[in-house]
């Protein structure tokens, strides 16, 4: 192959506009059940004591059939644009902290039982919030911008970054692996 993959995809806008603000109310709504999540590694990392804290709420872990059906639209576009499965889907929830702090970089995936990444999947962030915080992906930053996303494969560890500009920003963390 003389011409190299894209390693990242930038979509803005990601969401047809109606969809993206009925998905954007629900998310800001207090429907939904946030979980402290003291950690964005793995609890068996060793650099675990260095890393910052979120609240997430899962909304897809392997099976579909377990989420709030204002997602199902989300999951099945995705998986036929991209000819993929989501495996997991969870929203992330970043507390301001009054200083900018990027996350531990990491995989999202690894290949059982070693600290590698699992070369097959590919991640999405989608962004619910415009502010100073973002997603870095190796060195590059990518702002959070609301209905945005970044698509990239998971052998690039990423990290988030909170923001000090606004008192949340809320993105979604979605898992995808290719249809064989």
């Amino acid at each position: 192959m003389l011409i190299n993959q894209p390693q990242f995809l930038y979509f803005s806008p990601f969401l047809q506009t109606d969809y993206y603000k009925h998905l954007e109310e629900y998310v800001y709504s207090k429907e939904i059940d946030w979980k402290w999540i003291g950690h964005t590694l793995y609890p068996s990392s060793e650099t675990l004591d260095n890393d910052s804290f979120f609240f997430g709420h899962t909304i897809l872990q392997d099976d579909l059939s377990k989420n709030n059906k204002i997602w199902n639209e989300l999951v099945e576009s995705i998986e036929k644009q991209f000819n993929c499965t989501i495996v997991r889907m969870r929203l992330n929830l970043y507390p301001n902290q009054n200083k900018k702090i990027i996350t531990t970089p990491h995989y999202d995936m690894q290949v059982l039982g070693e600290s590698v990444p699992d070369t097959l999947p590919s991640i999405i962030i989608m962004n619910f919030t415009t502010c100073n915080g973002g997603t870095k992906i190796d060195q590059m930053e990518v702002s959070s911008v609301r209905n945005s996303a970044v698509l990239f494969s998971n052998i690039h560890k990423h990290s988030g970054i909170v923001q000090t500009d606004k008192k949340r920003r809320i993105c979604a963390n979605i898992v995808t692996y290719p249809k064989e």
